[in-house]
């Protein structure tokens, strides 16, 4: 093992969010096998020594220079004044969080240019959606989407920090992995019938009246008389590949956005079967407001249990509502060590500036937590969202995006059972792109 020794003053070395950022680099997938990064000068094989500070020194290998945002001032502080700034290192452009905005610069020889810590933990650790503004917030109590910092600056199609990662390990003279992006797939089920009752299909249809598309009105109303079930796509949906898969069961709750689960319909539980039988790992979709209540978690994820015969550790929220710290304490409590929740509703990108799952960081109590989080980057109804905001074509929106991302990060997906009709029923063609993510 080759240590690389950060040098830096006696109030940062025992910082738990650097000592955070130290142990998320040296565990990143392009990060080159056989370095590790410590602050630790009592170990032999260095190496390389790394200065962070605020000014450089002579006779050092390598220079980061503090910025004082985020490992010194403790106290929690709005973002909303942060801006970007670029730096070019090779055919990469980085993009940095700074207090006030600098002309474009390039990463010079032995220096990095900004503070590459300080940037990815304000990313993976998810700091700007801690003491909310009620006002900066939306239906869910999160943060606004158009308020989030990559989304603000545009910049929420670029895994910023994996391309930090990988530029910083370069500019040290090492040979950090070029992976080329890996995919995983996941589902959330959240109604096994389109038509529950009558009064559902009623307001189904008001829906079609409303886009003003008559011909699906006579499609809708077939479906309700020959009591076909649309939703039932677990055939198609739940192919066996070798992605790694996920799929996320909505037990119950107590909010109108939740539908309790009737744990013995049939297409329920063979989809249950064809899960096990191909490969999926099976998680709880915790209802709406579960998000207050580790009781919930527990009392659904519980039914699940009994149904799967096995336990359950692994979730995405309903509806993607994820506040911090709470949800992130609760799903703890309730024994989750994974969770997909992490993405955007309704945009594709990587929130968390990252695509590869990592250890989340809870900022409310300065330690990293036993929880993995899997960011999601592709939802399949923030395709429609974006075609139907740009007039575009979905598959040439995703291979567009997909292309962009060919290495460096993780492009993890989420299906919905229910998500091939409900863009039929828009006048989008969304199974062909399904079948064709499946079978590259």
């Amino acid at each position: 093992m080759t240590y690389i020794y950060l040098k830096t003053n006696h109030e940062l070395i025992n910082n738990p969010r650097l000592q955070y950022v130290i142990e998320y680099i040296n565990h990143h997938p392009v990060w080159p096998e056989g370095y590790l990064i410590t602050t630790n000068n009592l170990l032999s094989n260095h190496q390389i020594c790394i200065e962070y500070s605020k000014e450089r020194s002579e006779n050092i290998n390598y220079f980061v220079p503090v910025s004082d945002t985020f490992f010194k001032n403790i106290k929690h502080f709005s973002t909303t004044s942060l801006q970007s700034g670029q730096y070019h290192y090779k055919e990469f452009t980085l993009f940095s969080i700074e207090e006030n905005r600098k002309e474009e610069a390039f990463l010079i020889e032995n220096t990095f240019g900004f503070d590459l810590f300080e940037t990815i933990f304000f990313h993976i650790s998810r700091y700007e959606e801690y003491d909310l503004n009620v006002y900066d917030c939306d239906f869910r109590g999160m943060l606004e989407e158009q308020k989030h910092f990559l989304v603000r600056e545009t910049l929420e199609q670029i895994p910023v920090v994996d391309h930090i990662v990988y530029c910083f390990a370069s500019s040290l003279g090492l040979s950090p992995s070029k992976l080329k992006s890996k995919k995983s797939m996941s589902h959330d089920i959240d109604h096994i019938k389109k038509f529950g009752s009558f009064s559902k299909f009623l307001r189904l249809q008001g829906g079609v009246v409303k886009r003003m598309n008559a011909s699906k009105l006579f499609v809708q109303t077939r479906q309700y008389f020959t009591n076909t079930n649309p939703y039932n796509t677990f055939d198609e949906l739940l192919i066996s590949d070798d992605m790694s898969k996920y799929i996320f069961y909505l037990m119950g709750g107590i909010s109108k956005y939740d539908v309790v689960a009737d744990v013995r319909d049939e297409v329920f539980l063979n989809s249950i079967l064809l899960a096990k039988k191909n490969g999926y790992q099976i998680g709880i979709h915790p209802g709406f407001d579960s998000t207050y209540s580790v009781d919930q978690i527990c009392e659904e994820k519980k039914r699940l249990e009994m149904v799967i015969g096995e336990e359950v550790h692994i979730s995405r929220n309903h509806f993607l509502r994820f506040l911090f710290p709470a949800t992130l304490e609760n799903l703890e409590s309730a024994g989750i060590t994974m969770d997909h929740s992490l993405g955007y509703r309704s945009r594709i990108g990587f929130r968390c500036g990252t695509g590869f799952p990592y250890k989340i960081y809870n900022v409310a109590r300065e330690m990293i937590t036993g929880i993995k989080v899997h960011p999601l980057i592709v939802m399949d109804q923030c395709l429609i969202t974006t075609a139907i905001s740009t007039h575009q074509d979905i598959e040439v929106i995703h291979d567009r995006f997909v292309g962009k991302n060919e290495y460096f990060t993780m492009i993890s997906y989420n299906f919905h059972n229910s998500i091939f009709d409900f863009a039929e029923m828009r006048g989008f063609e969304l199974k062909t792109l399904y079948q064709k993510i499946k079978h590259r």
